[in-house]
Protein backbone atom coordinates (compact mmCIF):
# COMPACT_ATOMS: atom_id res chain seq x y z
CA UNK A 1 0.00 0.00 0.00
CA UNK A 2 1.71 3.61 -0.81
CA UNK A 3 2.30 6.07 1.90
CA UNK A 4 1.14 9.45 1.30
CA UNK A 5 2.39 12.34 2.69
CA UNK A 6 0.93 15.28 3.25
CA UNK A 7 3.59 18.08 2.64
CA UNK A 8 4.17 16.12 -0.67
CA UNK A 9 0.37 16.21 -1.79
CA UNK A 10 -1.14 19.24 -0.29
CA UNK A 11 -0.32 22.69 -2.54
CA UNK A 12 0.82 24.65 1.01
CA UNK A 13 0.71 27.84 -0.88
CA UNK A 14 -2.80 27.29 -1.70
CA UNK A 15 -4.14 26.04 1.79
CA UNK A 16 -2.54 28.29 3.53
CA UNK A 17 -4.47 31.15 1.67
CA UNK A 18 -7.57 29.45 2.16
CA UNK A 19 -6.62 29.08 5.73
CA UNK A 20 -6.03 32.90 6.13
CA UNK A 21 -8.98 33.81 4.80
CA UNK A 22 -10.95 31.43 6.67
CA UNK A 23 -9.63 32.60 9.71
CA UNK A 24 -10.55 36.07 8.57
CA UNK A 25 -14.09 35.67 7.59
CA UNK A 26 -14.57 33.75 11.02
CA UNK A 27 -12.32 35.39 13.67
CA UNK A 28 -11.12 31.68 14.54
CA UNK A 29 -7.31 30.38 14.87
CA UNK A 30 -7.02 27.88 12.39
CA UNK A 31 -3.41 25.27 11.71
CA UNK A 32 -2.76 21.95 9.17
CA UNK A 33 -1.06 19.65 11.36
CA UNK A 34 0.28 15.97 9.78
CA UNK A 35 -1.38 12.85 11.78
CA UNK A 36 2.05 13.89 14.25
CA UNK A 37 -0.10 17.20 15.53
CA UNK A 38 3.11 18.56 13.86
CA UNK A 39 2.00 21.80 12.14
CA UNK A 40 2.66 22.04 8.13
CA UNK A 41 1.43 25.54 7.63
CA UNK A 42 1.60 28.83 9.72
CA UNK A 43 -0.87 29.86 12.24
CA UNK A 44 -3.50 32.08 10.80
CA UNK A 45 -5.14 34.45 13.40
CA UNK A 46 -3.06 32.37 16.42
CA UNK A 47 -4.07 33.88 19.55
CA UNK A 48 -2.20 35.98 22.70
CA UNK A 49 -3.40 33.27 24.65
CA UNK A 50 -2.27 30.14 22.68
CA UNK A 51 0.72 31.90 21.85
CA UNK A 52 1.47 32.58 25.87
CA UNK A 53 0.22 29.63 26.86
CA UNK A 54 2.88 27.00 24.51
CA UNK A 55 5.97 30.02 25.84
CA UNK A 56 4.97 28.71 29.10
CA UNK A 57 6.27 25.20 28.34
CA UNK A 58 2.93 23.88 27.40
CA UNK A 59 3.32 23.69 23.52
CA UNK A 60 4.07 19.47 23.54
CA UNK A 61 0.74 19.40 25.66
CA UNK A 62 -1.07 21.51 22.93
CA UNK A 63 0.83 19.42 20.03
CA UNK A 64 -1.08 16.09 22.24
CA UNK A 65 -4.40 17.84 21.45
CA UNK A 66 -4.24 18.57 17.86
CA UNK A 67 -3.12 15.00 17.58
CA UNK A 68 -5.79 13.24 19.73
CA UNK A 69 -8.58 15.92 18.21
CA UNK A 70 -7.34 15.05 14.55
CA UNK A 71 -7.08 11.30 15.34
CA UNK A 72 -10.85 11.14 16.80
CA UNK A 73 -11.80 13.04 13.63
CA UNK A 74 -10.39 10.76 11.44
CA UNK A 75 -11.52 7.72 13.84
CA UNK A 76 -15.37 9.58 12.94
CA UNK A 77 -14.91 10.53 9.58
CA UNK A 78 -16.25 14.16 10.01
CA UNK A 79 -15.77 16.99 11.86
CA UNK A 80 -14.57 16.98 15.38
CA UNK A 81 -15.79 19.64 18.16
CA UNK A 82 -14.16 19.70 21.96
CA UNK A 83 -11.95 21.42 24.62
CA UNK A 84 -8.31 21.47 24.64
CA UNK A 85 -6.34 20.81 28.04
CA UNK A 86 -6.37 25.04 28.68
CA UNK A 87 -10.82 24.69 28.29
CA UNK A 88 -10.45 26.49 24.96
CA UNK A 89 -12.84 25.13 22.25
CA UNK A 90 -11.11 23.24 18.60
CA UNK A 91 -12.38 21.30 16.31
CA UNK A 92 -10.32 19.06 13.84
CA UNK A 93 -11.51 18.43 10.15
CA UNK A 94 -9.71 14.90 9.11
CA UNK A 95 -7.59 14.76 5.84
CA UNK A 96 -7.12 11.14 4.23
CA UNK A 97 -6.37 9.70 1.01
CA UNK A 98 -7.48 6.52 -0.09
CA UNK A 99 -8.77 5.70 3.72
CA UNK A 100 -5.38 6.84 5.38
CA UNK A 101 -5.27 9.04 7.70
CA UNK A 102 -2.51 11.91 6.94
CA UNK A 103 -3.19 14.78 8.83
CA UNK A 104 -6.16 17.37 9.86
CA UNK A 105 -6.60 21.13 9.76
CA UNK A 106 -7.20 22.55 12.84
CA UNK A 107 -9.42 25.70 14.07
CA UNK A 108 -10.75 27.48 16.91
CA UNK A 109 -9.44 28.77 20.45
CA UNK A 110 -12.30 30.87 21.09
CA UNK A 111 -13.75 30.41 24.08
CA UNK A 112 -18.08 29.02 24.44
CA UNK A 113 -20.99 30.53 25.79
CA UNK A 114 -21.11 28.89 29.97
CA UNK A 115 -24.92 27.24 28.43
CA UNK A 116 -22.89 25.45 25.80
CA UNK A 117 -19.57 24.31 28.06
CA UNK A 118 -20.87 21.16 29.57
CA UNK A 119 -21.72 20.01 26.13
CA UNK A 120 -18.30 19.47 25.38
CA UNK A 121 -15.81 17.16 26.95
CA UNK A 122 -12.25 17.96 26.51
CA UNK A 123 -9.67 15.78 24.27
CA UNK A 124 -7.52 15.17 27.46
CA UNK A 125 -7.79 14.24 30.97
CA UNK A 126 -4.86 15.99 31.52
CA UNK A 127 -6.11 19.59 32.53
CA UNK A 128 -3.45 23.16 33.07
CA UNK A 129 -3.92 25.23 35.46
CA UNK A 130 -3.32 28.69 34.30
CA UNK A 131 -5.88 30.73 35.95
CA UNK A 132 -3.13 31.85 38.70
CA UNK A 133 -1.31 33.05 36.03
CA UNK A 134 -2.42 37.22 35.06
CA UNK A 135 -1.15 37.67 31.97
CA UNK A 136 -2.50 34.20 30.98
CA UNK A 137 -5.96 35.52 32.56
CA UNK A 138 -5.91 39.04 30.54
CA UNK A 139 -5.50 36.94 27.10
CA UNK A 140 -8.84 35.16 27.84
CA UNK A 141 -10.68 37.30 28.38
CA UNK A 142 -9.79 38.82 25.09
CA UNK A 143 -10.70 35.36 23.23
CA UNK A 144 -13.87 35.22 21.08
CA UNK A 145 -17.02 33.74 22.35
CA UNK A 146 -19.27 31.97 20.27
CA UNK A 147 -22.18 29.59 20.64
CA UNK A 148 -21.75 25.80 19.52
CA UNK A 149 -24.45 26.75 16.40
CA UNK A 150 -21.56 28.98 15.25
CA UNK A 151 -18.74 26.48 16.27
CA UNK A 152 -20.56 23.19 13.99
CA UNK A 153 -21.21 25.78 10.92
CA UNK A 154 -17.67 27.01 11.25
CA UNK A 155 -16.69 23.60 11.06
CA UNK A 156 -18.98 22.09 8.25
CA UNK A 157 -18.13 25.49 6.05
CA UNK A 158 -13.95 24.40 6.92
CA UNK A 159 -14.74 20.47 6.01
CA UNK A 160 -16.52 21.77 2.40
CA UNK A 161 -13.27 24.12 1.65
CA UNK A 162 -10.89 21.75 2.44
CA UNK A 163 -12.11 18.71 1.29
CA UNK A 164 -12.92 20.19 -2.44
CA UNK A 165 -9.34 21.73 -2.26
CA UNK A 166 -7.60 18.09 -0.91
CA UNK A 167 -9.63 16.42 -4.28
CA UNK A 168 -7.93 19.09 -6.22
CA UNK A 169 -4.49 18.23 -5.17
CA UNK A 170 -5.07 14.34 -5.02
CA UNK A 171 -6.35 14.67 -8.75
CA UNK A 172 -3.29 16.34 -9.81
CA UNK A 173 -0.87 14.40 -7.49
CA UNK A 174 -2.30 11.09 -9.52
CA UNK A 175 -2.02 13.36 -12.56
CA UNK A 176 2.28 14.19 -12.50
CA UNK A 177 2.57 10.50 -10.85
CA UNK A 178 0.94 8.81 -13.90
CA UNK A 179 2.96 11.32 -16.33
CA UNK A 180 6.37 10.66 -13.97
CA UNK A 181 5.81 6.48 -14.47
CA UNK A 182 4.72 7.37 -18.45
CA UNK A 183 7.98 9.45 -18.38
CA UNK A 184 9.78 6.55 -16.55
CA UNK A 185 7.90 3.81 -19.20
CA UNK A 186 9.18 5.37 -21.71
CA UNK A 187 12.45 6.27 -21.04
CA UNK A 188 12.79 2.52 -20.13
CA UNK A 189 10.77 1.10 -23.51
CA UNK A 190 14.07 3.30 -25.02
CA UNK A 191 16.57 1.59 -23.15
CA UNK A 192 15.14 -1.40 -23.60
CA UNK A 193 14.97 -0.59 -27.88
CA UNK A 194 18.38 0.62 -27.62
CA UNK A 195 19.39 -2.79 -25.91
CA UNK A 196 17.41 -4.56 -28.58
CA UNK A 197 18.79 -2.91 -31.28
CA UNK A 198 22.35 -3.37 -30.45
CA UNK A 199 22.11 -7.03 -29.64
CA UNK A 200 20.44 -7.09 -32.70
CA UNK A 201 23.63 -4.94 -34.59
CA UNK A 202 25.49 -7.99 -32.36
CA UNK A 203 23.65 -11.08 -33.93
CA UNK A 204 23.68 -9.17 -37.23
CA UNK A 205 27.47 -8.79 -37.52
CA UNK A 206 27.91 -12.31 -35.95
CA UNK A 207 25.65 -13.56 -39.01
CA UNK A 208 27.85 -11.75 -42.05
CA UNK A 209 29.51 -13.91 -44.26
CA UNK A 210 32.53 -14.55 -43.03
CA UNK A 211 35.76 -13.94 -45.74
CA UNK A 212 36.68 -17.30 -47.37
CA UNK A 213 40.50 -17.62 -46.82
CA UNK A 214 40.58 -20.86 -49.09
CA UNK A 215 39.30 -18.67 -51.56
CA UNK A 216 41.81 -16.45 -50.93
CA UNK A 217 44.73 -18.03 -50.95
CA UNK A 218 44.05 -20.30 -53.90
CA UNK A 219 43.01 -16.79 -56.49
CA UNK A 220 46.47 -15.50 -54.51
CA UNK A 221 48.16 -18.51 -56.03
CA UNK A 222 46.94 -17.82 -59.26
CA UNK A 223 47.97 -14.67 -59.47
CA UNK A 224 51.57 -15.53 -58.65
CA UNK A 225 51.60 -18.53 -61.23
CA UNK A 226 50.00 -15.72 -63.76
CA UNK A 227 53.19 -13.34 -62.66
CA UNK A 228 55.41 -16.07 -63.77
CA UNK A 229 54.16 -17.00 -66.93
CA UNK A 230 52.77 -13.56 -68.26
CA UNK A 231 54.04 -10.17 -68.05
CA UNK A 232 52.16 -9.18 -65.07
CA UNK A 233 49.25 -7.61 -67.25
CA UNK A 234 46.50 -9.94 -66.13
CA UNK A 235 47.72 -10.47 -62.79
CA UNK A 236 47.00 -6.98 -62.40
CA UNK A 237 43.63 -7.31 -63.18
CA UNK A 238 43.61 -10.33 -60.83
CA UNK A 239 45.10 -8.76 -57.72
CA UNK A 240 42.63 -5.51 -58.17
CA UNK A 241 39.80 -7.78 -58.38
CA UNK A 242 41.02 -9.68 -55.22
CA UNK A 243 41.21 -6.54 -53.59
CA UNK A 244 38.01 -4.89 -54.18
CA UNK A 245 36.43 -7.84 -53.36
CA UNK A 246 38.13 -7.73 -49.90
CA UNK A 247 37.09 -3.96 -49.62
CA UNK A 248 33.35 -4.12 -50.48
CA UNK A 249 33.50 -7.69 -47.99
CA UNK A 250 35.08 -5.61 -45.24
CA UNK A 251 33.22 -1.80 -45.24
CA UNK A 252 29.89 -3.25 -46.84
CA UNK A 253 29.31 -6.21 -44.34
CA UNK A 254 26.60 -4.03 -41.71
CA UNK A 255 25.22 -2.07 -44.74
CA UNK A 256 22.35 -2.14 -47.26
CA UNK A 257 23.50 -1.94 -50.41
CA UNK A 258 21.96 -1.79 -54.08
CA UNK A 259 21.17 -4.74 -56.01
CA UNK A 260 23.43 -3.15 -58.45
CA UNK A 261 26.24 -2.63 -56.48
CA UNK A 262 25.83 -6.50 -55.38
CA UNK A 263 25.69 -7.78 -58.45
CA UNK A 264 29.19 -5.75 -59.40
CA UNK A 265 30.95 -7.98 -56.65
CA UNK A 266 28.89 -11.28 -57.58
CA UNK A 267 31.00 -10.68 -61.03
CA UNK A 268 33.55 -9.49 -59.51
CA UNK A 269 33.80 -12.83 -57.19
CA UNK A 270 32.65 -15.02 -60.38
CA UNK A 271 35.54 -13.87 -62.88
CA UNK A 272 37.99 -14.52 -59.95
CA UNK A 273 36.50 -18.05 -59.73
CA UNK A 274 36.80 -18.58 -63.44
CA UNK A 275 40.32 -18.27 -62.89
CA UNK A 276 40.52 -21.41 -61.24
CA UNK A 277 37.83 -23.52 -63.31
CA UNK A 278 38.13 -21.80 -66.49
CA UNK A 279 35.47 -23.13 -69.40
CA UNK A 280 34.26 -25.09 -66.61
CA UNK A 281 32.52 -22.99 -64.80
CA UNK A 282 29.50 -20.72 -66.94
CA UNK A 283 27.00 -17.49 -65.86
CA UNK A 284 24.58 -15.45 -66.78
CA UNK A 285 23.20 -12.75 -64.54
CA UNK A 286 20.01 -10.99 -66.01
CA UNK A 287 18.69 -8.27 -63.82
CA UNK A 288 15.90 -5.46 -65.25
CA UNK A 289 17.39 -2.06 -64.60
CA UNK A 290 14.31 -0.72 -62.50
CA UNK A 291 15.40 -2.89 -60.29
CA UNK A 292 18.96 -2.16 -59.88
CA UNK A 293 18.48 0.78 -56.96
CA UNK A 294 16.53 -1.42 -55.18
CA UNK A 295 17.77 -1.72 -51.68
CA UNK A 296 19.21 -5.25 -49.93
CA UNK A 297 20.93 -6.09 -47.21
CA UNK A 298 25.03 -6.90 -48.17
CA UNK A 299 26.81 -10.00 -48.99
CA UNK A 300 23.51 -11.89 -49.30
CA UNK A 301 23.63 -12.87 -52.47
CA UNK A 302 27.31 -13.12 -53.03
CA UNK A 303 27.22 -15.90 -50.13
CA UNK A 304 24.01 -17.81 -51.61
CA UNK A 305 26.26 -18.06 -55.11
CA UNK A 306 29.49 -18.99 -53.27
CA UNK A 307 27.61 -21.56 -51.41
CA UNK A 308 26.30 -23.10 -55.02
CA UNK A 309 29.37 -22.80 -56.28
CA UNK A 310 31.81 -24.49 -53.66
CA UNK A 311 28.85 -27.27 -52.60
CA UNK A 312 26.67 -27.59 -56.01
CA UNK A 313 29.33 -26.94 -59.10
CA UNK A 314 32.77 -27.72 -57.55
CA UNK A 315 32.48 -31.16 -57.54
CA UNK A 316 30.51 -31.58 -60.81
CA UNK A 317 32.95 -32.81 -63.72
CA UNK A 318 30.78 -31.33 -66.61
CA UNK A 319 30.41 -27.61 -67.34
CA UNK A 320 29.01 -25.98 -64.23
CA UNK A 321 26.16 -23.18 -65.32
CA UNK A 322 25.19 -20.45 -62.70
CA UNK A 323 22.09 -17.93 -63.45
CA UNK A 324 20.80 -15.29 -61.32
CA UNK A 325 17.62 -12.90 -62.13
CA UNK A 326 15.36 -10.70 -60.81
CA UNK A 327 11.35 -10.27 -61.09
CA UNK A 328 8.99 -7.74 -60.20
CA UNK A 329 5.78 -8.28 -58.44
CA UNK A 330 3.64 -6.02 -56.75
CA UNK A 331 4.34 -5.90 -53.33
CA UNK A 332 7.66 -7.95 -53.56
CA UNK A 333 10.86 -8.43 -55.86
CA UNK A 334 11.87 -11.58 -56.12
CA UNK A 335 15.53 -12.73 -56.65
CA UNK A 336 16.33 -16.10 -58.35
CA UNK A 337 19.75 -18.08 -58.23
CA UNK A 338 19.46 -21.23 -59.99
CA UNK A 339 22.54 -24.02 -60.67
CA UNK A 340 22.68 -27.38 -62.50
CA UNK A 341 25.10 -28.54 -59.79
CA UNK A 342 25.20 -31.65 -57.78
CA UNK A 343 22.08 -30.80 -55.61
CA UNK A 344 21.26 -31.32 -52.11
CA UNK A 345 20.21 -34.55 -50.29
CA UNK A 346 16.34 -34.66 -49.71
CA UNK A 347 16.93 -34.86 -45.60
CA UNK A 348 19.05 -31.55 -45.71
CA UNK A 349 16.98 -30.48 -47.96
CA UNK A 350 13.91 -31.10 -45.62
CA UNK A 351 16.16 -29.34 -42.62
CA UNK A 352 17.17 -26.34 -44.47
CA UNK A 353 13.49 -25.80 -45.73
CA UNK A 354 12.61 -25.88 -41.77
CA UNK A 355 15.01 -23.23 -41.26
CA UNK A 356 17.19 -25.48 -38.93
CA UNK A 357 20.85 -25.29 -38.23
CA UNK A 358 22.82 -27.77 -39.41
CA UNK A 359 25.91 -29.17 -36.68
CA UNK A 360 29.08 -27.56 -37.44
CA UNK A 361 30.52 -31.72 -37.08
CA UNK A 362 29.20 -32.35 -40.96
CA UNK A 363 30.50 -32.86 -43.48
CA UNK A 364 31.38 -29.94 -46.26
CA UNK A 365 28.95 -31.01 -48.77
CA UNK A 366 26.08 -30.65 -46.23
CA UNK A 367 27.33 -27.62 -44.34
CA UNK A 368 25.49 -25.92 -46.90
CA UNK A 369 22.64 -25.32 -44.40
CA UNK A 370 24.32 -23.39 -41.80
CA UNK A 371 24.75 -20.31 -45.04
CA UNK A 372 21.05 -19.86 -45.26
CA UNK A 373 20.36 -20.41 -41.83
CA UNK A 374 22.54 -17.17 -41.33
CA UNK A 375 20.45 -15.42 -44.26
CA UNK A 376 17.49 -16.77 -42.38
CA UNK A 377 18.83 -14.81 -39.70
CA UNK A 378 19.93 -11.66 -41.63
CA UNK A 379 16.67 -11.08 -43.75
CA UNK A 380 14.63 -11.65 -40.64
CA UNK A 381 16.53 -8.94 -38.95
CA UNK A 382 16.21 -6.22 -42.11
CA UNK A 383 12.53 -7.60 -42.91
CA UNK A 384 11.24 -9.10 -39.67
CA UNK A 385 8.88 -11.75 -40.76
CA UNK A 386 7.86 -10.11 -44.22
CA UNK A 387 9.93 -12.02 -46.49
CA UNK A 388 10.01 -15.80 -48.15
CA UNK A 389 13.46 -17.86 -48.74
CA UNK A 390 12.38 -20.83 -50.57
CA UNK A 391 14.82 -23.65 -51.61
CA UNK A 392 14.27 -26.21 -54.33
CA UNK A 393 16.70 -29.13 -55.43
CA UNK A 394 17.26 -32.26 -57.43
CA UNK A 395 19.93 -34.15 -57.07
CA UNK A 396 22.49 -34.54 -59.90
CA UNK A 397 19.51 -31.75 -61.25
CA UNK A 398 20.83 -28.97 -59.54
CA UNK A 399 19.27 -26.21 -56.93
CA UNK A 400 17.11 -23.91 -57.27
CA UNK A 401 16.80 -20.50 -53.80
CA UNK A 402 14.32 -17.52 -54.14
CA UNK A 403 14.12 -15.24 -52.18
CA UNK A 404 11.31 -12.52 -51.52
CA UNK A 405 11.57 -9.41 -50.36
CA UNK A 406 8.91 -6.42 -49.85
CA UNK A 407 9.12 -3.24 -51.55
CA UNK A 408 10.48 -0.98 -48.26
CA UNK A 409 13.14 -2.13 -46.29
CA UNK A 410 12.81 -1.49 -42.84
Amino acid sequence: METFQLGKIVDIEVLQDLQDKFSNATGLAAVTVDFHGVPITKYSNFTQFCQTMRKSGFEDRCHQCDAFGGTEASRKNRPHIYRCHAGLVDFAIPIKIKGQFIGSVLAGQVRIDNSDEKKLQRITPLITDWQKDNQLKEAHQELTVMSSKQIDSSAQLLQTIISNQIEKDISKYVQEKISKENTELTQQMKSQETMERNIHEKELTALQPRINVNFLHQSLNTASRLAILEKAERTTDTIYAISDYLEYTILQSHNPVTLEEEIAHIRRYLNLQKLRFGNRLQYEIDIPKELLTLSIPSLILQAIVDNALVHGLETKKETGFLRMEAIQADDYDILKIFDNGIGIPPHMLENIQLGKQINKGETLAQATGIDLFMIRKILNYYYANDYNLSISSKQHKGTSVTIMIPKKIR
